[in-house]
């Protein structure tokens, strides 16, 4: 469940979801968000903290999130300047233990930036390009979500996922 508030130049969003026995029987996943941003008229300033709750076999796993963005007015366009840090998995599970990218123990944190310039070709339709970079630390095993690392090309078979990369673009189009 989770709730937003958009008055004005001021936005806040406030969220909470519990899943139990998705991942396996007698588990149960929580995560808290809460997210704020301000609008200064020529940019935006934005912030967002998440706290995971995993159930292990061993224990909980649990992490802390935390990020700030930038988007600004350039020249017809926008650009958008974001940094998200996960902090290292901590909690009563052993080192090690692991759920997505999200590993207990030393050297699990990671840091994303994000860098992208959006261009309106008409009021409906616009365009985008930028570049997206995770920096894990030694163990941390983040990837891109919707297309993975393999972990063996990306390290040379080492413990993490080193430090995946790319460009995006696309042109969106709103109906």
């Amino acid at each position: 469940m989770g709730g937003f508030y958009n008055n004005g130049p001021w936005q806040a969003g406030l969220a909470y979801e519990r899943n139990q026995n998705v991942r396996a029987t007698s588990t149960v996943d929580q995560a808290f968000s809460i997210a704020g941003a301000y609008n200064f008229g020529i940019a935006r300033v934005g912030a967002v903290y998440e706290r995971l709750d995993y159930d292990t076999p061993t224990g909980d796993l649990k992490r802390d999130l935390y990020g700030a963005s930038v988007t600004a007015n350039l020249g017809p366009g926008q650009m958008y300047f974001g940094w998200i840090h996960g902090d290292k998995g901590k909690g009563s599970s052993a080192d090690g233990t692991q759920v997505g990218g999200l590993v207990k123990g030393n050297d699990t944190s990671s840091d994303e930036f994000v860098v992208s310039y959006t261009y309106p070709l008409s009021k409906r339709t616009l365009t985008y390009v930028g570049y997206v970079t995770i920096l894990n630390q030694d163990n941390a095993r983040y990837t891109f979500n919707i297309n993975p690392v393999n972990q063996s090309a990306a390290t040379g078979g080492l413990t993490g996922q080193g430090k995946p990369q790319g460009l995006v673009g696309g042109i969106v189009h709103f109906f």
